[in-house]
């Protein structure tokens, strides 16, 4: 016998999403961040049958984040470069 994967649902979110963490408050919002030169990171709401939304989208703060976590009302966003000016 051998488990198996279904998708249930997919979401276009953009260039290369590279961390996902969930919100701790609520289960159903996941954060992703998306490692590109305009660093980004998405905002994805599941309903009770896995259909996913992107409901927000930001500028990360420098390019390339590779690292997000969120903590209560803070998200914390590492980038692979910071923008220098």
């Amino acid at each position: 016998e051998h488990d198996s994967l279904t998708l249930k649902s997919s979401v276009e979110v953009g260039y290369h999403p590279s961390w996902i963490t969930f919100y701790p408050e609520d289960k159903s919002l996941v954060f992703a961040g998306l490692e590109q030169e305009e660093g980004k990171i998405v905002a994805i709401k599941y309903d009770p049958e896995y259909k996913c939304t992107k409901v927000a989208e930001s500028y990360s703060g420098g390019k390339g984040p590779c690292s997000v976590v969120a903590v209560k009302d803070e998200l914390f966003i590492a980038n692979v470069r910071i923008l220098t000016s």
